[in-house]
């Protein structure tokens, strides 16, 4: 069996490099509507709007964290994503939608943050 290097993803939001992410998940979302009718059954789809959630936990370090996502949230910034996986650089734009932060005895601190985006513009690198 042949040993092979894998993928890791990183994360820029606005042209910085999130160093502290955890983990990120990217969900592409077809907003695609099911038609269900009363004699075929599950009969085909609708066309939605596509979109695209990014959810995101980050560590927290004492000295403070790669960007300001509770300013960001609160502001109503657009943001410039730009993500790395699957052999290609990904970009899009969004907004924070959700943050939160978790502190705790034998625990390390973190944050986290979903981001609603538009769909993803895809290049191979």
């Amino acid at each position: 069996m042949a040993l092979q290097v894998y993928s890791k993803g990183t994360l820029l939001v606005n042209g910085i490099v999130i160093a502290e992410l955890l983990n990120f998940t990217v969900d592409h979302k077809s907003g695609n509507n099911a038609i269900h009718t009363v004699e075929k059954g599950f009969a085909g789809i609708s066309p939605g709007s596509a979109s695209v959630e990014i959810k995101c936990e980050s560590a927290v370090p004492k000295t403070g964290v790669d960007y300001d996502y509770a300013d960001a949230q609160k502001n109503q910034a657009l943001l410039d994503i730009v993500y790395f996986a699957r052999s290609k650089k990904c970009k899009t734009k969004g907004f924070i939608m959700d943050f939160s932060e978790t502190y705790g005895a034998d625990k390390a601190a973190s944050l986290s943050f979903t981001l609603m985006c538009a769909p993803v513009e895809e290049s191979t690198l």
